[in-house]
């Protein structure tokens, strides 16, 4: 029997170390758990990692190489797809274990995507160029997930000209590296990427500047605008490399790739019909819900950082000559298809089941609005920035299957903390994979089922009940700043709460922090209703639930980072450093005492806010 180490959940992390004796390596381990029949620097032959009731994960290690197997589990399509679910100890020890891999001479190299322009080469780039994917192959996987990049668009000579000279891989695919890593969602490591790091997935890089709508060249421009076309041929390449015989299809965009994938789901059902294809498609969407509100200050349209979206787009879809849904556009009328790019719209048309992932406070939504690239520090812009975060909480509402979190920041599928994002104390990529194991009968998974009545208000994003709603608020709140800042009662209960625990905490030993960690990471069963994931069996924490899938999570909207200490950092643009929050919002002159004085609290209290963590 190989000796066997348990990356256990709730002891410290081990020491691992690479040996050499007699000429031969192995890795050994240092502080073992008590549990473990041996003591000191033995050889490994076996790890296993237990994965709690559904499945287990067995690392074998023979200093040349490392394969990871699966016991315990078969999915519906007789493929042993599984994923990792570890604690932040369980963590600390596969990244401990890497590194002495590394030292002992194992290659610990991830597979990379690998670029394929499309055979088809009339399907092109802005520039002429090759349009073409990144494909990361599984062989004994149905599963496949497609991405769609995104990076705004252009919508005129003048604006195309000047993204060609700036982004030139935005135009074009010959400065396209022939490998991609890729991160997050995308990853091939089991640890950063727990859904997909065992499917197949496909990356399209975006190059044709037009939201993945258009079908043409233009000759006013010069530029072919393609973006429809390139996804429909990518598929069709795909079908004849094991796309065809596929179980589940997840379309996945950030950006205007996630309005990308909103314009094309339907559109992509019915071709894949049409094809024989028996998959079940799924979209996903990461910050592409935009909104149409007024611009804080009137610009001219002369920048597509500037130009009000509404505006723009309309422009675009002329000249790209936009493919919307027929249901959109028989909503809204000819003429009119720039209202089917933005969510709160299109929604309600939709017959394929997709997923919102949306920062309440999206920064390149506030980046147009406030016609700044700066971020708001004056007390005008706050005050548009939570009216923002307010009518964007609104219009998700009545979306059967989100994730909103009060972050500030725009994007997140394709970061490497993805996996670190709460809202209501349950994880992202925890509600994902809980919701692509629903049954396609669920109400949850019609968009068209889930709402009471249609989107047409114009251009306000917020229903008639919320609007009047708001304005009863806005009645009983004071000053200038009260709409925005006025806490509600649960909020109001969450910051004493808080309070009370941090003065806790000082008396509490590091035993007890270390046991609610991991009591709130560890997953449990969740019957049949369970996870499709590459490990469709594992179990989700849905503490304080009485569901069993939550996939409807809005956070509040109080102010951006408030009672989140699962935000994430923020870059700054200029050096890369990544910074707190109020630390970032401070270098941009943000005067916290009299933000606070327009609130109607003291610092100390809009401190604990924006800052939970601290």
């Amino acid at each position: 029997m190989p000796m066997t180490y348990a990356l256990s959940p709730t002891r410290s992390p081990a020491s691992f170390v690479c040996v050499r004796q007699g000429g031969r390596r192995y890795i050994a381990v240092k502080n073992t758990h008590p549990s473990a029949k041996y003591i000191g620097e033995e050889k490994i032959k076996d790890i296993s990692i237990p994965d709690f009731k559904m499945t287990m994960i067995s690392i074998i290690i023979v200093c040349t190489s490392i394969v990871l197997m699966t016991e315990g589990y078969t999915t519906e399509s007789d493929q042993k797809e599984y994923v990792l679910n570890l604690t932040n100890n369980q963590k600390e020890d596969m990244k401990k274990l890497a590194l002495s891999l590394r030292s002992c001479g194992v290659n610990l190299k991830l597979p990379k995507m690998h670029l394929r322009l499309l055979k088809n080469q009339s399907i092109t780039c802005n520039d002429g160029s090759p349009a073409g994917y990144y494909l990361r192959k599984i062989s004994d996987s149905k599963r496949w997930l497609v991405f769609l990049q995104g990076g705004t668009y252009c919508y005129d000579r003048s604006s195309c000209n000047w993204r060609r000279d700036n982004s030139p891989r935005l135009t074009g695919s010959r400065t396209w590296p022939q490998t991609e890593k890729g991160t997050g969602i995308l990853s091939a490591d089991p640890v950063e990427n727990p859904i997909w790091w065992k499917s197949n997935v496909v990356m399209i890089p975006y190059c044709s500047s037009d939201v993945w709508s258009g079908t043409k060249f233009t000759s006013e421009t010069g530029y072919s605008f393609m973006g429809s076309l390139i996804i429909k041929e990518v598929l069709r390449e795909l079908l004849t490399v094991g796309l065809l015989e596929a179980k589940q299809l997840v379309l996945a965009g950030s950006s205007a790739g996630g309005t990308g994938v909103l314009l094309n789901l339907d559109s992509i059902r019915d071709w894949l019909a049409s094809v024989g294809s028996n998959v079940e498609l799924r979209g996903l969407v990461d910050s592409g819900w935009f909104l149409d509100m007024e611009q804080l200050k009137e610009t001219r349209c002369d920048s597509s950082i500037f130009c009000k979206p509404s505006e723009a787009i309309a422009k675009g879809v002329r000249l790209w000559g936009s493919s919307v849904p027929s249901s959109c556009l028989e909503m809204y009328g000819a003429g009119n298809e720039w209202k089917c790019f933005f969510g709160f719209r299109i929604y309600q048309t939709l017959r394929t089941p997709v997923y919102i992932v949306q920062w309440l406070y999206d920064e390149a939504q506030l980046t147009i609005n406030l016609v700044s690239l700066t971020p708001p520090t004056e007390l005008e812009e706050w005050s548009y920035m939570q009216k923002t975060a307010k009518e964007m909480r609104a219009s998700l509402k009545n979306v059967s299957a989100v994730f909103a979190t009060s972050c500030y920041g725009h994007m997140i599928l394709e970061s490497i903390d993805w996996t670190k994002i709460q809202v209501r104390n349950v994880y992202l990529h925890h509600s994902i994979s809980c919701w692509l194991g629903m049954s396609t009968e669920s109400n949850a998974l019609h968009p068209h089922r889930s709402t009471s009545s249609t989107t047409t208000a114009l251009p306000s994003t917020v229903s008639p009940n919320t609007q009047q709603t708001q304005n009863t608020e806005r009645g009983k709140s004071s000053g200038l700043f009260g709409l925005f800042w006025k806490r509600s009662a649960e909020s109001r209960r969450q910051f004493k709460n808080n309070r009370k625990r941090r003065t806790k905490k000082e008396g509490n030993s590091n035993n007890k922090k270390n046991n609610d960690e991991n009591s709130n990471n560890r997953p449990r069963s969740i019957g049949n209703q369970g996870v499709v994931s590459d490990d469709p069996g594992v179990g989700i924490s849905l503490r304080n639930s009485r569901n069993r899938c939550q996939h409807h999570l809005l956070d509040h909207a109080d102010c951006p980072h408030c009672n989140n200490p699962t935000c994430p950092k923020i870059k700054n643009r200029y050096t890369g450093e990544e910074m707190d929050f109020l630390q970032y919002m401070r270098l941009w002159g943000l005067d916290v005492s009299d933000i606070a004085k327009q609130v109607g609290v003291d610092s100390y209290q809009l401190l604990q806010m924006m800052n939970p963590s601290s």
